[in-house]
């Protein structure tokens, strides 16, 4: 584990804000969890290190889930019970969903 909750906390309320907009509510974070194995498709199955923020969302009766990398403290992709999302940095340093031929 390279990274604390704390640090990967912070980077997530920061990742939250930026895709989400005027919607992001602090409160909403459920949780934070480390797992030195877990799987993820972006867009193949890979398995890395990763920590996982726990977004509820009220609005939709349903969870989000942040994935972000151990290795360099940066959001993987954003996941639903519905799709799993690339994430990226644009060219003001605002994250953003990677949508396919560019970013949101």
């Amino acid at each position: 584990m390279k990274h604390t909750e704390a640090e990967i906390l912070a980077k997530g309320k920061i990742v939250l804000k930026d895709i989400q907009g005027e919607y992001y509510n602090e409160k909403y974070i459920e949780g934070v969890r480390f797992d030195e194995e877990t799987p993820v498709w972006i867009p193949e199955r890979v398995v890395m290190p990763l920590w996982t923020v726990f977004v509820r969302e009220p609005l939709f009766d349903s969870s989000v889930f942040l994935m972000i990398s151990d290795d360099t403290a940066e959001p993987i992709c954003i996941e639903s019970k519905y799709s799993t999302v690339a994430l990226t940095k644009n060219t003001e340093g605002v994250y953003c969903t990677k949508l396919p031929g560019g970013s949101k």
